[in-house]
């Protein structure tokens, strides 16, 4: 397999035998090769994964649990994205009530196995608030999009399930946010843990029974 070597926008990784070496010293943190990686071969540290999924279900669940619907995830980072909300909250009408903000180090870092848990877990969309300038390291990120958009119409589930909102104007990303949000998946209550693969797969055939299709 060759996705992390064609994805990576500074060139940190390169072929070491039956495997791959990363330079630490180039590396950029986009975290584009643990999005398309497949199996987890390649992971991002910041932070680990497995906290990361727990952070997801437990906003999840206090959300639904507290009687929200039509819950839409917004992935942002803490420097493009931070600023936009900043702005909404500050001089617009900020986030919908049924919009909740996630932060990670690097939106590129997101890949399917987050999208279906995510969508597996009743979030009716997952939106990607992402930095124009720095389109060169979207590519791997892109690939995710359209292999979760791809199994969400399979399933009958519709189109713009996962999108990418990519602006620097903030009135814009309100707009986009203040949109109509799909009825969502009935919640599943998988455990979001273990290894890349598995988990995966346990969204997958939780949104597979609950699926229209």
């Amino acid at each position: 397999c060759t996705r992390c070597l064609d994805v990576c926008p500074t060139g940190a990784i390169t072929p070491a035998g039956d495997h791959v070496a990363i330079d630490s010293y180039i590396c950029a943190g986009c975290g584009s090769c643990a999005a398309v990686c497949p199996t987890g071969a390649a992971t991002y540290d910041l932070p680990p994964r497995d906290a990361l999924f727990e952070r997801l279900r437990t906003l999840l669940t206090t959300y639904h649990n507290a009687g929200g619907t039509h819950a839409v995830l917004l992935i942002h980072d803490g420097n493009h994205g931070e600023e936009m909300l900043s702005i909404m909250a500050r001089q617009g009408s900020g986030l919908p009530a049924n919009v909740i903000p996630f932060r990670v180090n690097s939106v590129s870092q997101a890949g399917f196995d987050l999208f279906a848990a995510a969508l597996g877990q009743g979030a009716s969309q997952v939106r990607l608030l992402v930095d124009p300038r720095h389109r060169d390291e979207l590519a791997g990120l892109a690939t995710q999009v359209g292999l979760a958009e791809t199994a969400m119409s399979g399933l009958g589930f519709g189109a713009g399930r996962v999108t990418v909102i990519d602006t620097t104007d903030p009135e814009a990303v309100q707009s986009e946010l203040y949109g109509a949000a799909p009825a969502a998946p009935k919640a599943g209550t998988f455990v979001t843990r273990g290894n890349k693969r598995g988990m995966t797969l346990l969204a997958l055939r939780h949104l597979r029974d609950v699926a229209p299709t």
